[in-house]
């Protein structure tokens, strides 16, 4: 959270980056912050789900090689991206993620822009001789993605609204798996 507030104090007064924060935990990411954080395990698990159904052979092959892809996801989805990706990229990830709060939900835009992030960097995952090369460019991808336009449009054309309805179906199966186990 300290990450989401440090990038609003860079474009907004104090007060303005208060209320924007609180109205990032409390509307944009409902159950991220929160002492459990089920909803960003949850997201992460979709994403997994997600890229295993729109990337099969390179999931496979990630698999294979001992990555697990929630595990940068959960990192990329708890900060909305800030810290993980260039500042410039990670302001636009912002802006659609502020604007497509009513439409979609801030956690079906982090989960697109995570599916948009493999897509881009496809081709440089799967050369990847085994599994810590893999997990190296797994964790440099998101550093060097300098074009948010590239980014964003490749998340909002490739993963449409299919991809936020599955994403939702998937949060719902981890939140119950959740309860199970209480």
């Amino acid at each position: 959270m300290s990450h989401c507030g440090a990038l609003l104090l860079l474009f907004l007064g104090e007060e303005d980056a208060f209320w924007g924060l609180a109205a990032l935990v409390e509307d944009v990411l409902p159950g991220y912050f929160t002492h459990d954080m089920a909803a960003p395990a949850g997201d992460a698990a979709a994403f997994a789900a997600l890229a295993a159904a729109h990337f099969p052979g390179l999931v496979r092959g990630l698999e294979a090689s001992g990555v697990d892809l929630a595990a940068p996801a959960g990192r990329w989805f708890c900060s909305a991206f800030v810290g993980a990706l260039p500042l410039e990229t990670a302001a636009r990830v912002w802006d659609t993620l502020l604007l497509a709060r009513g439409e979609a939900g801030g956690a079906a835009v982090l989960v697109r822009v995570g599916l948009a992030l493999l897509d881009v960097y496809a081709r440089a995952l799967a050369a990847s001789a085994d599994g810590a090369d893999a997990q190296a460019a797994l964790a440099a991808m998101a550093p060097a993605a300098f074009d948010g336009s590239r980014l964003v449009d490749t998340a909002w054309a490739g993963y449409g609204p299919r991809t936020v309805a599955a994403c939702d179906v998937v949060r719902l199966r981890v939140a119950a798996g959740a309860e199970r186990e209480e």
